[in-house]
Formats: C-alpha cells, structure tokens, sequence
C-alpha cells in the first residue's frame, strides 16, 4: 500500500509541477510580442515614425539625449544648403547678391557627412547669407526638380535659433533629422501588456537584400509612402539601378546614353563579389557575360547601343530565381521583372513605391501578415498640390487640380489596386510623421487593428 501512495503521490507532483509550467508559459504568452516590419522606400518617414513610437511609448529624449542631436542638425542643415548650391549651378540660377558667390564656394568646402561644431560656427553668417538671396529662394522654388531634403526649410528658417550658444534641439529637431538607415533598427515599447517590436529596415536599394532576414513571424507590415513624392524622382538613382533577386544577388547596372554607353555590372553572391564588367561603346556592342559563383549564379548580358540601350539580365541561383531586365535608355530607364515595371532611373518616386509594395504584398514571407499602409506627409502634399498639378504625372488622375483631398483618395487607390489577393484587407491611414498627435491617434487605432486580427488568428474572438 505505501508503494501505491508512493506512486501516486509522485504522479500528483508531477501533475503539479506540469501545471505551474502551464500557468508559466501562459504568463508569458499573456505579453505575447507583436513583430512589426516597417517597410517603404527611402525618405517616406519610417526612422520618424520609430521616434514618434519612443515619444509616445517609450522613454521620450531627455537634454542628454537631445544635445547628441546637435552635430545632426549641423549636418542636415549643411546638406540642404550644399544641395541647394549645387542646384543653383544645374540650373543655371545666379546669386542676386554677388558676395554670396563666396559664400556658396565657403559651404562647398566642407563636406557635410564631416561637419564639426566649429564649422557650423564659422559658416553661420553665409549660411544665412544664402538662405536669404533671392537667388537661393528661387532654386529652392524649384526643388522638385533635384534632390532636397523635405526638412530643408524648417531647418534654414530657424538658423537664429539654431546659432544660439546654449541651443538644445526640440523634438521637432530630432523628429526632422534625416539620417538614411543603413542597417536594421529595433525599437521594442510595451503598450497594455503586450510587447510591440517594431523594426525599421533600409529604405534605400542598397539595403533590401538584407530585409529578408526580418521576414519570418512578423504580426503586420506597416508600409509608409509619403504622397508629396508624386513629382519627385528618386534620390537614390543617379543613372544607377540596382536589382535584386530573392536569394541576395544584388546588381548595379550603370548606363550613358549618348551614341555612347558605359556601363558597368556589379554582380554579388554569397556576400562576394563575383565580377565587375565594364562595356564601352561608339556605336554598337554587344556583349555577353558569364559569372559563376559559390552558388553557381549565371548571367547574361546583352547590350546594343545608338541612343537606346538595351540590356537583358537572366540570373539563375540554387532557388532557381531568375530576373529579367530590359534597360532602354534615353533620359529614361525602364526595368521589368516578370513582365512587370519594377523600377526607373530617374522616375517618380512614387512609381518606385508602388512597385516596392506590389513586390511585398505578393512575397510568400507576408502572407499571414495583416498590412497597413500609412500615407506619409499629408502636409507636404496640401502644400504641393496648389502649385504642382497631379494630372501631370499621373494622367489617369480625373479628379479636380489643386484638391488634395482627392488627390489623396487617387493615391491611395492606385496602391489598393496593387493588391491580387481580393481577401485580403489594405488597412491604410493618412499621416503626418513629425505630427505626435497625428501619430499618436493612429497608432492607437493600428494597435487595435493588429491586436483584433491577432485575436482572430489564435481564434479567440
């Protein structure tokens, strides 16, 4: 008989012990973390978006936090002046004040990935100089027609406050840093018990392949286009295209067009780089190329030349993924994969937004992901459309000119239409990212959003 009890009273502890490691893993699953991909191209708001989330649910910025700021605002606001400078010679606009010329060569000088405190000093007055040259504000005008950063102006405006000996960035400063991310960022926040992690990628071409790494067990994906890009062109593309295939081949096609083509192909596999071709030609060349790799990637290149290039790229991996590219070229450069636009050199940024959220959508890794979709500077937008008619570059668009509340919905309706799968839900808001209370009412209806879905999936409602 004791032997039984023995037994049994073994099999209750065990039974007990079988319990609290229940009771344990239910506590945990009770603070379940929620993965959140931000994705979109570069400049649409995502590392402002993550510094909203740290405003709002995080520990914020403190003076200590804020002062690590200072050298940034230096930096952006030697960038914009330099662009503008720059831009000036482009397009052919002078100074209305011939000593800012001295001003303009003062700036050029310095390189403002390298700017110090001490130059921000020794430059302040031609900084100012130049901001309020005539000459500047009509380049600035036209800043649709280069590179500018959308911060530019906030940040020029406010030079007398930024000049200040004891100045100490707001939190509009930081919100309106521009650093390009050019790794993978985490910010984690707990909000009513549940851990939110959210993860900001590369936006620029050069970072994509390494998003794959973030794609597995992600709740949603939150996609950020910003509407104000509807008559820029891209920022990274510089008569440079780069492709990329699922398993990390990546590729830079570099073409001239003018009864000559340079061109030079870039081919990496395995974190290698396997071969670089350059072709020059006067008239005609055609060429083709092999590359084999660790994982024995081939290539193939064709190139013919008369003021059109036309290239094909077949690339073959272990995955058996394969990329076609035509490239014709006169000022445009167009790329198809599987039969489709993907991306343009020197084409409307919205145009590579587009195809960046069709390539998502339709990735296996996303299927079970809700995805939301965030339609960034609104403001921008409101400001833009009275002097800059959408129909221009979207002639599909019948709506009324100067109306952003149309040109809006339009937008939005040209990335709903992306979606193939009629099942699944677009979930998208208009935002304003340096706006925190803007941000925080979204979020706030996103968190129910994935929190609702989340529920659905584990059948709990």
């Amino acid at each position: 008989m004791a032997c039984c009890l023995t037994a049994e009273a073994k099999e209750q502890k065990r039974i007990n012990a079988e319990i609290e490691r229940q009771l344990r893993r239910d506590k945990r699953d009770a603070r379940r973390e929620l993965k959140l991909l931000l994705l979109g191209t570069g400049e649409s708001g995502k590392s402002t978006f993550i510094k909203q989330m740290r405003i709002i649910h995080g520990a914020g910025y403190n003076n200590e936090d804020k002062r690590g700021y200072i050298k940034l605002v230096y930096q952006n606001i030697f960038m914009a002046m330099s662009a503008l400078i720059k831009a000036m010679d482009t397009l052919k606009i002078s100074y209305k004040k011939t000593e800012n010329e001295e001003h303009a060569s003062m700036v050029r000088q310095r390189d403002y990935e390298k700017v110090t405190n001490e130059d921000f000093k020794l430059c302040i007055e031609a900084l100012k100089n130049l901001w309020d040259d005539p000459g500047i504000q009509e380049c600035y005008c036209r800043r649709r027609e280069y590179q500018l950063t959308d911060s530019a102006k906030y940040y020029l405006d406010a030079l007398d406050r930024i000049a200040a000996e004891d100045y100490l960035p707001t939190l509009q400063d930081i919100l309106r840093v521009r650093v390009p991310t050019t790794g993978i960022i985490e910010y984690p926040f707990d909000l009513d018990s549940i851990i939110f992690r959210m993860v900001d990628v590369g936006g620029q071409r050069s970072e994509r392949r390494k998003w794959i790494h973030c794609f597995e067990n992600v709740t949603s994906i939150m996609f950020l286009v910003a509407l104000s890009e509807y008559d820029q062109v891209l920022v990274e593309s510089d008569n440079e295209v780069l492709v990329e295939s699922d398993n990390e081949v990546s590729q830079q096609v570099l073409v001239e067009s003018d009864n000559e083509v340079s061109q030079q192909v870039l081919v990496e596999s395995d974190n290698e780089v396997s071969q670089q071709v350059l072709v020059e030609s006067d008239n005609e060349v055609s060429q083709q190329v092999l590359v084999e790799s660790d994982n024995e990637v081939s290539q193939q290149v064709l190139v013919e030349s008369d003021n059109e290039v036309s290239q094909q790229v077949l690339v073959e991996s272990d995955n058996e993924v394969s990329q076609q590219v035509l490239v014709e070229s006169d000022n445009e450069t167009f790329i198809t994969e599987d039969g489709r636009n993907v991306l343009v050199d020197g084409e409307n940024r919205m145009e590579e937004s587009k195809a960046l959220f069709r390539t998502i959508i339709t990735y296996p890794w996303f299927t079970n992901s809700s995805v939301i979709l965030f339609l960034n500077k609104k403001d921008l937008l409101d400001e833009k459309i009275m002097v800059s008619n959408l129909v221009d570059y979207f002639p599909e668009y019948d709506g009324p000119p100067r109306d952003a509340q149309s040109s809006r919905e339009f937008i939005l309706k040209m990335f709903v239409e992306l979606n193939p799968d009629p099942d699944k839900i677009i979930y998208s808001h208009f935002t304003c990212a340096t706006d925190t209370e803007n941000i925080r009412f979204v979020f706030a209806a996103v968190k129910d959003t994935i929190l609702q879905l989340n529920l659905k999936e584990y059948n709990l409602v």
